[in-house]
């Protein structure tokens, strides 16, 4: 990315953030909008880390350089920092942490931090206005020892301020594993490769219509399973088997469901 791309990019992104801050000034003006009074400062808030994030995260990194962050954070593969010449994103550093000589073992580090904000009136039969922000927060290590041996672990802290009536089921989790599971892989030819996988785990299929680890929700979907994975350049081939993941609100309480399991090719 040029220099003068950077700056005409992060000028646009202050347009931005005086619109966004301009538009809820408006609302404010509304009697009829009195509600979005609380969230004015989370917008401003929310803007202004957008804006830190653009400005200190990847905007001297090209695209082949950096890859996109993914929804299933386990897919993101850094190996490819481990040549010093290709680390150009802020967070680079916490992203590849070399643990033998020929770089093949690493360990990488990562996380997400989300708020939301939820603004519904006469929802359900609610004639009274709800104001919602969903806090989230994960952060995971990923471990690489090998080409043959992986282990991922995914902490996760979510909950909620202002639901009327207090959080639904999917709102709060205070502190958990969302995901811990190992990989034990070897390769079947120059190109076909086969991993097999135990622990708990998020899993994402197609659209994500039937099978996904629930995005929009505060808490995500994860199930404890088996899983045997084929990869190749022309198709792929998934076995698993499962139970969900019952979510509890306390700390560490999160445990599997007896009652149903789920299982497919």
């Amino acid at each position: 990315m040029e220099l003068n791309d950077i700056v005409a990019n992060k000028r646009a992104l202050i347009q931005s953030i005086n619109l966004i801050c301009a538009h809820n000034h408006g609302l404010m003006q509304n009697p009829m909008t009195f509600d979005f009074l609380r969230m004015t400062g989370i917008f401003r808030v929310t803007a202004l880390c957008a804006g830190l994030i653009f400005l200190f995260g990847g905007a001297s990194a090209t695209a082949a350089e950096a890859p996109n962050y993914k929804t299933l954070r386990f897919d993101e593969d850094y190996s490819y920092l481990a040549d010093p010449a290709l680390r150009s994103d802020f967070w680079d550093p916490i992203k590849y942490f070399r643990l033998t000589e020929d770089g093949r073992s690493y360990l990488s580090l990562g996380g997400e931090w989300r708020e939301r904000l939820e603004y519904s009136k006469g929802f359900l039969y609610k004639p009274y206005p709800d104001t919602v922000v969903l806090h989230r927060l994960m952060l995971h290590a990923d471990l690489h020892l090998g080409d043959n041996f992986r282990s991922f672990v995914q902490l996760s802290s979510q909950n909620e301020s202002g639901r009327h009536g207090g959080p639904i089921s999917t709102d709060r989790d205070d502190l958990d594993v969302q995901q811990a599971f190992i990989d034990v892989s070897g390769s079947l030819s120059e190109n076909e490769r086969a991993i097999a996988r135990v622990g708990r785990q998020e899993m994402l299929y197609g659209s994500g219509r039937f099978v996904a680890m629930r995005e929009g929700p505060n808490v995500r979907r994860s199930f404890d399973a088996g899983k045997a994975m084929y990869r190749s350049p022309t198709f792929d081939l998934d076995g698993f088997v499962s139970r969900p993941v019952l979510i509890d609100p306390g700390v560490f309480d999160d445990t599997w469901d007896d009652s149903r399991a789920f299982w497919g090719v």
